[in-house]
């Protein structure tokens, strides 16, 4: 299998390898290899990594994973796994679960790895560049890892986005697929519906429309075009208008700045004797954050 190229995010943490590492049945006369953390290869005994805790990916394509043993079967390692050493002679994978799981399914006792120091934050960020430049991740997987940045470690969507290398309104966009209900989220994971419906989904303003249009989808087979016109029409119907097209420069100015400010969305509204502003969270820690970034403490 040829060699695949590293993404920016991994390329940091594993230098190109010039070569493939070939996993080899250990030696008993072998010495154990001393723990190293400076970016060299060595061999570990699988049974002695446990897995990331803070792995977003949840699900498997099992195509892909047997076709992955074939490649291992046929041609070894090409790329060490990264772990972190936790207790004495024990480690957790930061990066290679699929590699790692292969490994065992196929009675492998050594694996290569490197050896890296990483914090819970750090672990989770690498877990997740290493999928997200992969493709390994479904839209709800990478909702669900990207708020966990912003709730576990008060992180902003700013800040998640500079440190994933993504814009600020991919983050967005991402983790407001949690407002949608969980019927709708596992259509999503199953890929029944996409991202891009489930977005335009979002459009309308109860669940039980969200609910029926997305099962119209999954029957019909709407195009993400499509579902736009229906959503249009429905606004159409009810006599509402998107109220961003109807705010003034100034306001839409205030509304981009309370959304940077906040690192979630806002929404401005302007009615013609009154407004009122809605803010986005996306879980108990997230309000909470939100609270402490307005500067609201509880009594």
């Amino acid at each position: 299998m040829a060699k695949k190229a590293l993404g920016r995010g991994l390329s940091a943490l594993i230098p190109e390898a010039s070569g493939k590492v070939v996993l080899q049945a250990p030696s008993p006369k072998v010495e154990k290899p001393k723990e190293k953390t400076n970016d060299s290869v060595s061999e570990i005994d699988v049974s002695k990594i446990s897995r990331n805790p803070y792995q977003p990916r949840k699900q498997f394509d099992e195509e892909k994973m047997k076709e992955l043993m074939e490649s291992i079967e046929s041609n070894g390692i090409i790329q060490p796994v990264v772990v972190r050493k936790k207790s004495k002679g024990l480690y957790e994978l930061i990066a290679g679960e699929r590699r790692w799981t292969a490994i065992k399914q196929l009675g492998i006792k050594t694996i290569p790895v490197v050896v890296k120091k990483a914090t819970d934050e750090k672990s989770l960020e690498l877990a997740l560049v290493e999928n997200l430049q992969r493709d390994d991740l479904n839209p709800m997987e990478a909702a669900n890892a990207f708020a966990r940045l912003m709730s576990d470690y008060k992180l902003t969507q700013e800040a998640v986005a500079r440190q994933l290398g993504k814009s600020r309104s991919v983050i967005a966009n991402t983790v407001r697929l949690l407002l949608l209900p969980a019927e709708i989220q596992e259509l999503i994971e199953k890929g029944r519906i996409s991202a891009g419906h489930a977005k335009v989904i979002l459009g309308l303003r109860t669940d039980i429309e969200r609910i029926q249009l997305a099962r119209e989808i999954v029957s019909v087979g709407y195009s993400v075009r499509e579902t736009e016109e229906k959503v249009v029409r429905k606004a159409r119907i009810s006599g509402k208008r998107k109220s961003s097209s109807m705010l003034s420069p100034a306001l839409l100015d205030a509304q981009e700045a309370l959304s940077e400010h906040l690192g979630t969305r806002v929404r401005v509204r302007k009615g013609s004797k009154k407004g009122h502003i809605e803010i986005e969270f996306y879980s108990g820690d997230d309000l909470q954050r939100l609270l402490d970034v307005i500067g609201v403490k509880e009594e």
